[in-house]
């Protein structure tokens, strides 16, 4: 943010998910609960999966503490093994939205809101666009 300039586009939640019927789902779960569980996470790059590993390092953790990782690069994937009940994840609301299938779950200092920004380039004309952008879309 500070060398580029920025719009918010949205705040979306970062959040557990499951299949509905988990143990998980609805609730509050513990660390200790979290690692027991097999997790499908995205590729290395993926913003999701830098959020996740980054919440986890604030708490002193890595993705070793998991007994199971499974790494996956579509959401589409993670979502089908999600729902066939082969482990959880953690992805933007978005991606399971309007799908009762799914549970979700929080988890202290790991799940929360994230923001989706317009960044640009400083001192251009793209911020002009982005308020054409903004102006077309709201």
């Amino acid at each position: 943010k500070k060398k580029y300039d920025y719009k918010l586009l949205r705040e979306e939640p970062f959040l557990g998910v499951c299949l509905k019927k988990h143990k998980f789902s609805g609730r509050c779960i513990t660390l200790e609960e979290l690692f027991k569980e097999s997790i499908i996470i995205r590729e290395a790059g993926s913003g999701t999966r830098n959020i996740f590993e980054r919440q986890l390092m604030n708490i002193g953790y890595d993705l070793k503490s998991f007994n199971k990782i499974t790494f996956i690069s579509s959401f589409k994937l993670i979502r089908e093994l999600v729902l066939n009940n082969l482990g959880i994840s953690f992805v933007y609301k978005a991606v399971i939205e309007n799908d009762d299938r799914f549970g979700t779950f929080k988890v202290d200092n790991i799940t929360g809101t994230h923001e989706f920004n317009i960044v640009y380039l400083k001192n251009t004309n793209a911020g002009k666009l982005v308020d054409i952008f903004f102006g077309a879309n709201r």
